[in-house]
């Protein structure tokens, strides 16, 4: 008998796992399964993946993993956004987190600070994206402010 017939396929031991490890390293995870076997990730709950997504971007010291918001966002913002309600859930309180998200580098870095860019930014862009919203990525943080107020409204359930 072969016994690659009988392995378990790549990434399984991922999926597996997951739920068991401390943030960072489900993240970490997360973007393994992504590039391994997107089958096998779609099989842990969209709202579990949020979950691990939003934790990593509200833990993040230096944002570059999530890209500039309003301008490119990279590949774990784009999995975060495509999970849809399960990503504007998780995302929602981050929309009042205030906290500078700078970015290392040369020419991204010196954008971002001058914009001043913040985590509520990127959750507004996110849950933006998670949802098809059309947005004007404001240049100041107040003109961020006003949009974001403008989404907790949107974002109310209907009465």
């Amino acid at each position: 008998m072969d016994p690659r017939a009988a392995a378990p396929p790549r990434g399984a031991a991922l999926v597996a796992s997951v739920g068991s490890s401390t943030t960072h390293g489900a993240f970490l995870q997360l973007e393994a399964l992504r590039r391994v076997d997107v089958g096998l990730l779609a099989a842990l709950p969209a709202s579990q993946r949020a979950a691990i997504y939003v934790d990593s971007l509200a833990r993040s010291t230096c944002f570059n993993t999530w890209g500039v918001p309003g301008s490119k966002l990279e590949e774990p913002a784009k999995a975060l956004a495509s999970l849809g309600d399960a990503a504007v859930a998780a995302l929602k309180p981050l929309l009042s987190d205030r906290r500078s998200a700078p970015l290392w580098g040369s020419a991204a870095a010196t954008a971002s600070a001058e914009a001043g860019n913040r985590v509520c930014d990127y959750a507004l862009v996110l849950v933006c994206e998670a949802t098809g919203r059309v947005y004007k990525y404001g240049v100041s943080p107040r003109e961020r402010d006003r949009e974001i107020e403008r989404l907790l409204v949107a974002l109310e359930p209907k009465r």
